[in-house]
């Protein structure tokens, strides 16, 4: 019952106010790990004479020892205690809690110049809290929608991933060969390799730019040949989605009922018998004359 609670917002009233406590503290740890990089605010995390520093602790105590009392729960109720640290989700809590109880073990042992790698791995692990977020999936299964897409479009995208890097490479070294004597910018192709992507992807961030006539006869041939080659793979990639989309939201709708919205149940009801058609009520669906199957999503 502690698990069910915890894993996801939708199994009792309980369950709901669990995951919006759990989500807020999510948001503050987050929050907490961003203002202390700020230099005007560094002061009021680490300086034990100012004011705010207690209560800066305490607020970041009092998290802390949230998620660990979460993590003991879901620990000591877990269905198969030795697969615990098989669900990523729990690797993440025990690596983020990790640098909290590190530094009052070492100031308790009296360690202090000698525990610079300690010190580093605690602020590797520090940052594993920003990972949290990640928690926010189990919580709404319209995310679990993206999770499988992404899944079933991997060939797809893997495509587009190996036609930017040819074009990154390519294009990279050509411009980095018509520029290296004229733009001191360019003084590697790895650079090259930069300007590529940011002009492949549109971005354009402006920091590096050819200045030879060649060198922009090779941007602009990249830009058209970028355009032509993406937009092929992404129009395929989002007639995917709305057929994954469809099918999924009817597999999940059938095993919870509130899963969307009465507007949207409503809709659907009125193209009930078009829907139906078009689309399986099983794991699988059709797309392009082939059969695919969609992986089960957890609830």
């Amino acid at each position: 019952a502690v698990v069910s609670t915890q894993s996801t917002g939708a199994s009792s009233r309980e369950a709901g106010i669990w995951a919006v406590i759990d989500m807020l503290m999510i948001l503050t740890g987050i929050l907490f790990y961003c203002l202390e990089t700020e230099p005007s605010l560094k002061v009021h995390f680490t300086d034990h004479g100012d004011p705010y520093y207690a209560y800066i602790w305490w607020a970041q105590t009092c998290v802390t020892l949230f998620f660990s009392i979460d993590l003991a729960l879901r620990a000591a109720s877990w269905p198969k205690p030795k697969a615990f640290f098989k669900d990523p989700i729990n690797v993440i809590d025990f690596l983020s809690l990790l640098p909290f109880y590190m530094q009052y073990l070492l100031e308790a042992l009296h360690i202090g110049g000698d525990s610079h790698l300690l010190l580093s791995l605690g602020k590797l692990f520090r940052m594993i809290r920003v990972v949290r977020v990640v928690k926010f999936f189990k919580y709404f299964k319209e995310m679990f929608l993206i999770l499988d897409f992404i899944v079933q479009a991997w060939k797809e995208i893997v495509l587009i991933i190996c036609l930017t890097s040819m074009l990154l490479i390519i294009f990279g070294s050509i411009l980095y060969n018509c520029e290296k004597e004229h733009n001191e910018k360019f003084y590697s192709i790895a650079q090259g390799f930069w300007w590529s992507l940011t002009t492949i992807t549109t971005v354009g961030y402006g920091d590096i730019s050819p200045v030879t006539w060649l060198g922009q006869l090779t941007g602009s041939i990249l830009v058209i040949f970028s355009l032509v080659v993406l937009t092929l793979p992404m129009t395929i990639i989002i007639t995917k989605f709305n057929y994954t989309y469809e099918a999924k939201k009817k597999i999940y709708q059938q095993s919870d009922p509130n899963f969307l919205d009465s507007e949207e149940n409503s809709q659907e009801g009125e193209e009930g018998d078009e829907v139906e058609d078009e689309m399986p009520l099983d794991n699988t669906f059709w797309f392009n004359g082939k059969r695919y199957s969609i992986i089960s999503c957890p609830t």
